[in-house]
């Protein structure tokens, strides 16, 4: 029993917990069941964002929403609101508009910044500027932090929290790595807040604390799967089977059959002369199953509902995903022009917005056109379907005696 001691006896080494074993008719230990990993991962608001990264489920709704709002045609108009080609803007503003940061252009910016806000609840812009005076003339950089990579250290003591007109009010300063680590005056990073600020713990909630168990969900069936691969062991076990024949009894009384078996294993079964390498054994076995397979976990089969829990929080179909197996033309069109109508138009107008504070524009301001997006654009055959709706409203309004010009408006001109 001294070896069994060495699995139970307490020390400061680490030892296995048996769940069961088996002894052997002399008292010997012969077969030990342990305990798998007891570390569980259990979703965090702080770790949002590596999330994103890192768990498909999570990046697929986020990245298609990013994609398409950075894909969006933003361009400078004047103060007249008259669209102003990149070439005839000032200098420093052109440059930075065709590239914000040495390793970004504008739509690489926007994706950042879209993605940081869905995946963490807020985005980090840090405008970097070449003297303590702050103007479009003065930049020299611009770039989106990674929520990862800036944590803010608050004031001790802030009168009315009430008053704030943003975050950086509350903020002492910022720590920032950028090949190193950096402190930053708190009112030089400009912080847009997209999700809700939590008073409380003193954090930005990211969308995705509504999914955490989904996410948890997801996270456990990604390990037993890995496991399955690399940490599953042995196949199967070889145990004595019980047979009423065992022990090859049925051919010991015929013993031309047992010399016959014998010859033709001498022929063709042995470990040289290219034969067959093969273990025989004269007590009957039968093998126990004990690795478990992928087909039996179900893994897709069991995260189709955490998946689809995470579109529902971003409003992305699952049509324009790989989870969807009905999708069709029709509805993948159905579920391209909605997302676009109810999520990335409004999100790609606010972002002007964003740029133009970052942008510290006066003189001009940032606008985006989506007349390029084939999605939103309607057939012809619609468009002069509508045209003659609108036509023969016009008409019978007309014969009520109602002159209304908004309907032929567009036409003026």
């Amino acid at each position: 029993m001294g070896f069994l001691d060495w699995f139970t006896k307490r020390g400061n080494r680490t030892t296995p917990q048996a769940r069961w074993l088996e002894i052997d008719d002399f008292g010997r230990f012969y077969h030990l069941f342990v305990n798998g990993d007891n570390s569980n991962f259990r979703f965090c608001n702080e770790q949002a964002y590596s999330i994103a990264k890192n768990l498909l489920e999570v990046y697929n709704p986020i990245d298609i929403i990013a994609e398409r709002v950075s894909s969006a045609e933003f361009f400078i108009k004047n103060a007249k609101g008259e669209r102003v080609d990149i070439e005839y803007l000032p200098t420093n503003l052109s440059r930075l508009v065709n590239k914000p940061n040495p390793l970004q252009n504008l739509q690489a910016l926007i994706y950042n910044i879209v993605f940081s806000e869905l995946a963490s609840g807020a985005s980090y812009l840090y405008p970097v500027f070449a003297t303590k005076a702050q103007s479009t003339e003065l930049i020299s950089s611009i770039y989106c932090i990674e929520p990862t990579n800036i944590t803010a250290n608050y004031k001790r003591r802030v009168d009315d929290s009430f008053l704030i007109k943003n975050l950086s009010e509350l903020v002492d300063y910022w720590n920032v790595t950028h090949f190193n680590t950096k402190k930053i005056d708190a009112d030089k990073i400009k912080v847009f807040v997209d999700n809700v600020f939590d008073f409380d713990k003193m954090e930005v909630q990211s969308p995705l604390i509504a999914t955490g168990r989904n996410i948890d969900n997801l996270i456990a069936v990604y390990s037993a799967r890995y496991n399955v691969y690399v940490k599953n062991g042995a196949s199967g076990l070889l145990a004595r089977k019980q047979a009423p024949d065992a022990d090859m009894q049925q051919f010991y009384q015929d013993g031309e059959m047992r010399q016959k078996m014998i010859n033709e294993m001498n022929n063709t079964d042995g470990i040289i002369g290219h034969k067959n390498f093969i273990a025989i054994s004269s007590v009957p076995l039968e093998f126990i199953k004990t690795l478990g397979t992928i087909q039996e976990l179900e893994p897709f089969a069991e995260t189709e509902a955490d998946a689809l829990a995470i579109l529902g929080v971003y409003g992305v179909s699952p049509f324009l995903t790989p989870q969807s197996k009905n999708t069709t033309f029709t509805n993948q069109a159905d579920a391209e022009k909605a997302l676009w109508q109810n999520h990335i138009i409004p999100r790609a107008k606010e972002m002007c917005n964003k740029l133009n504070e970052i942008y510290f524009l006066k003189d001009y301001t940032f606008d985006v056109d989506f007349s390029a997006v084939q999605v939103l654009q309607t057939s012809r055959s619609e468009e002069v379907e509508t045209d003659l709706k609108e036509i023969e409203l016009y008409k019978q309004l007309k014969e009520l005696g109602i002159d209304n010009k908004e309907i032929l408006s567009k036409w003026e001109n």
